[in-house]
């Protein structure tokens, strides 16, 4: 057991798994979001036992202290889901056990199967390590004195018939998990993209869209702001219509081909003049958007 430090400089218990065969350092994703600690982008290949490899891509700095001395030393961590299985893998009774009275152990409850939240590598694993071990005799671990407190390793006798399982600390990547990760690059998602202002454009397109008498789409312009932005141009409306009537009526034959098309827009741009004047000062002119 250790302390770490989260972003706030504030201590947090952890437990370590310590691992000369490792030239990397680990931290498991729960810990890091824990501590709150800053992730980096690290596109990291992990390769152990029987030719597994795998991969990671974020790594993060993390300061480890110890629970029984000053010591304290910075690393950094590839960040993983998990590290290992809970060790050790089945409780150990510590009374069987000839651990002298006195020692301060790096992990006082070594002996119930936990979750693992750090591998320290190489890296620090010679630096901790004291010069002093204990052989505790035949099937007894070893302690061995480092500056995180005493710790605990080897054989344990167990009278009781148990399962016995190996574990070797390397990174396996499951085929499925491959899978699984292919299909969701390869995948589309169903979910809208849109903005909040697409959406709106979107909804309003739907709603107020339709087709007239004479084949034509009637869409409806959006507008981000109050048509109050757009002052009061109704007296430059009007003229600029007026302007297109006296056009029109002198040039008959060259706009005869867009006589159906412009007729509704003035019949309607005539009734909002005679009907509406008083209430409708703010009008974009409808023949600007015709011709």
């Amino acid at each position: 057991m250790a302390k770490v430090a989260d972003v706030n400089g504030r201590l947090h218990p952890a437990r370590l798994l310590l691992d000369n065969g490792s030239t990397s350092n680990f931290i498991t994703q729960e810990l890091c979001g824990k501590l709150g600690l800053v992730k980096q982008s690290s596109n990291s290949t992990i390769s152990g036992i029987n030719g597994q490899v795998s991969s990671t891509s974020e790594s993060c700095h993390l300061t480890i202290q110890s629970s029984c001395g000053d010591y304290q030393v910075s690393v950094d961590c590839l960040i993983l889901p998990t590290i290992t299985h809970s060790l050790p893998s089945t409780y150990v009774v510590k009374k069987h056990l000839s651990i002298p009275v006195g020692l301060q152990l790096a992990d006082p409850t070594f002996n119930t199967p936990s979750a693992i939240d750090i591998l320290v590598g190489a890296e620090v694993f010679w630096d901790v390590l004291g010069s002093n071990s204990i052989n505790l005799g035949n099937n007894q671990p070893r302690l061995q004195s480092s500056k995180l407190g005493w710790l605990i390793s080897g054989c344990v006798y167990q009278s009781r018939p148990r399962q016995r399982s190996s574990l070797c600390h390397f990174l396996s990547s499951r085929e499925s998990d491959q899978l699984t990760r292919f299909w969701e690059l390869d995948s589309v998602s169903n979910q809208s993209c849109f903005s909040l202002e697409e959406e709106a454009c979107e909804k309003l397109f739907q709603e107020t869209t339709y087709r007239n008498e004479f084949g034509q789409f009637i869409v409806t312009i959006p507008l981000k702001d109050s048509p109050e932005c757009l002052g009061d141009s109704y007296a430059m409306a009007k003229r600029r219509f007026m302007s297109s009537e006296r056009r029109t009526r002198t040039q008959d034959q060259d706009l005869h081909p867009y006589m159906p098309t412009t007729r509704p827009p003035r019949r309607l741009f005539i009734k909002t003049v005679n009907g509406k004047r008083q209430a409708v000062s703010r009008i974009i002119p409808i023949t600007y958007l015709i011709f």
